[in-house]
């Protein structure tokens, strides 16, 4: 859309420049890539071609763990923990997307005990309390689940994997890793720790066609499919690849090695100072302990709630979101930014997120931005 500014990277990317490229083409795989035929002997190149692309950009060895293509995060995230059993416990944050807040009640009406952890008013993992309270349930004979996000969507504070890998370590637990906003929006996105249990991702975060995402699952992990079907994928998850699918997200991941993180970073830092030359402005998870994404900002205005800051900044040609819900004529509270302790901007709370693309724009993001501020 002409006159519009796009800056809703962590809602969605637009799509990568390669798959643009690609889409003109018009000559996808169609056939069923589990068909002995011509054409499905093709679509099935495809795929496993770029799942070892996939693998081999994060740095994963598919001799530890199994690559199992789905329809997103929310499906990668809920067929995880179908491995937790009535005796054992989940660990999670309030904080967390709600596709784990979802998972969470719907564990708890099976029956499996559900426990939350801390964290503080900067967005960190209180991780010496998580340690010690997880060790607990281990130490019970209990199994223990965890669910750790690595970057949040609506913050972008960053949860190192070190520190996942310490909590594993000391615990015993099964990490899970929400890694679904860290491709090209911290330095080292690439670099997984291969002693975690998986790491789940959705491919139109980075660029790449909504209804496919893929999870890395190590192959001694008791995976429980959630999806039958007929046997494919090793019997990890039923149902027809999506072989254009599974393509998108290897040309998408190819453009994301060549953005520019330094200079999305810089853009960051330029429009949050411009919020922050107004006394009204609140830059949340700004003192971070680990710091941010590259590519985010989450701001409160402190005396306006955020379905009137979406209005004002809809209409002066922006595109941000609200960690607030917003329906019925009401607004409630972001989850985040109560469980950080901020319930007086919970309703306030706005997202700016980059990508590539706005660096092109820099110059006009700020003049604009700074137009419109000056009449809030």
């Amino acid at each position: 859309m002409k006159n519009r500014i796009y800056l809703d990277y962590n809602s969605t990317s637009p799509f990568s420049k390669r798959l643009i490229s690609y889409l003109g083409k018009g000559d996808f795989p169609f056939a069923n890539p589990s068909s002995l035929h011509a054409q499905g002997k093709h679509s099935r190149k495809i795929i496993n071609e770029s799942a070892s692309y996939i693998a081999e950009v994060f740095g994963i060895k598919l001799s530890d763990f199994d690559l199992v293509f789905n329809s997103g995060s929310t499906e990668g995230i809920r067929t995880f923990f179908e491995a937790a059993k009535i005796d054992d416990t989940v660990f999670y944050c309030e904080s967390d997307h709600p596709a784990m807040l979802s998972t969470v009640k719907l564990l708890k009406a099976k029956g499996v005990d559900c426990e939350s952890l801390a964290i503080d008013g900067d967005g960190n993992l209180l991780i010496e309390e998580a340690i010690e309270k997880i060790r607990a349930v281990v130490q019970s004979g209990a199994s223990a689940f965890v669910n750790y996000l690595v970057l949040h969507n609506e913050t972008g504070v960053y949860w190192p994997l070190a520190e996942a890998a310490r909590l594993k370590a000391e615990t015993g637990a099964k990490v899970h890793v929400d890694a679904t906003q860290l491709p090209g929006k911290v330095l080292d996105w690439q670099k997984l720790d291969s002693s975690l249990d998986a790491y789940t991702f959705s491919a139109h975060k980075f660029g790449a066609l909504k209804g496919l995402g893929f999870s890395f699952v190590r192959k001694d992990f008791d995976y429980q499919p959630l999806f039958k079907g007929g046997g494919q994928q090793g019997g990890a998850r039923g149902g027809t690849e999506n072989a254009l699918g599974i393509h998108s997200a290897q040309l998408a991941l190819e453009d994301i090695l060549e953005s520019d993180l330094d200079a999305i970073a810089s853009l960051r830092d330029e429009v949050e100072s411009i919020l922050l030359h107004r006394e009204d402005v609140v830059v949340v998870g700004k003192n971070a302990k680990f710091g941010r994404g590259v590519n985010t900002i989450c701001f409160a205005l402190k005396n306006k709630k955020a379905d009137i800051g979406l209005i004002q900044f809809d209409m002066a040609g922006f595109d941000i979101s609200s960690g607030s819900a917003c329906s019925a004529g009401s607004v409630e509270p972001s989850k985040t930014l109560l469980e950080m302790g901020l319930h007086e901007y919970a309703k306030n709370g706005l997202r700016i997120s980059f990508g590539q693309e706005n660096l092109k724009d820099a110059k006009a993001i700020k003049e604009k931005l700074s137009t419109l501020l000056s009449k809030l």
